[in-house]
């Protein structure tokens, strides 16, 4: 029998099949939330550019996109005439070290049966010493090209960290500068996503909100993150302020470039 005044009655099992709970109102602070839309990046602290650091060309490229590679792994070499002077440098300089330590234990000697002096022994040693000194030279600048295994003029490039190669962009005979991007190493867990805040939504937007997001690419999922920064000034032009959304994405579905929009909570 229908009782007065109700459309629907339900019974207990009812209830439980529809997982209604029944319980009292209580009061919570409203939630507003702010929209806006911006552009996934790489987390900097997980990829690594790597490239040249003086002109050359490609001479091998030893990776390819999706391989591991660990710290220090060869991901390319460049034929550089500046790494070439570079080793010969190094390589004369261990000669001139050597010819002086030779030098200096002849003077020695010569002094112990009296046929050199004090004098010459120290002008020796003073040679050593500008000898050691260039072939520490050496070795820092060709350090500093970054060059490792390989002769002549061969430049290794090596990952500076732990990764995956992400993108390769380098081809063999390929002229290359020293603001060449050749291979992208590192990873895509988590993602930035950068977005501009306009000044009338300023005051809602705050570091450590919580943020849910949505891609083209996936209209259906909804990514979860958090504000990590938000700017401490507005851009003079646009009248935005600039802040940045920290994303997992251990499954890789989000990546570097694609568009997506944020509802911050």
């Amino acid at each position: 029998k229908k009782e007065e005044g109700v459309d629907v009655s339900l019974s207990e099992k009812a209830f439980e099949a529809a997982h209604i709970a029944l319980g009292a109102p209580k009061s919570a602070p409203r939630r507003s939330a702010v929209l806006a839309t911006g552009l996934l990046d790489f987390a900097p602290s997980k990829v690594a550019r790597i490239g040249p650091s003086v002109g050359g060309r490609v001479a091998s490229v030893a990776v390819q996109p999706g391989q591991i590679v660990r710290k220090g792994a060869i991901v390319a070499t460049i034929d550089s005439v500046d790494a070439g002077r570079a080793r010969a440098d190094l390589m004369a300089a261990k000669t001139r070290l050597a010819q002086s330590e030779l030098e200096l234990e002849r003077e020695k000697r010569l002094l112990g049966s009296g046929a050199s002096s004090e004098r010459a022994v120290r002008q020796a040693e003073a040679e050593k010493s500008f000898a050691t000194s260039e072939l520490r030279a050496a070795e820092t600048r060709l350090q500093a090209l970054g060059s490792g295994a390989g002769g002549g003029g061969g430049l290794a490039l090596t990952s500076p960290m732990d990764g995956t190669v992400l993108e390769v962009r380098a081809r063999i005979g390929q002229p290359v500068g020293s603001t060449d991007t050749l291979v992208l190493v590192g990873g895509i867990d988590p993602v930035w996503l950068r977005v501009d805040i306009y000044e009338r939504d300023v005051a809602n937007v705050r570091a450590g909100d919580e943020a849910h997001v949505t891609t083209v690419a996936y209209p259906n999922r909804v990514f979860s993150g958090h504000v990590d920064y938000v700017a401490s000034a507005l851009d003079p032009d646009r009248r935005t302020l600039d802040a940045r959304i920290v994303l997992d994405n251990a499954d890789g579905a989000l990546r570097p470039g694609m568009t997506a929009t944020a509802r911050i909570i």
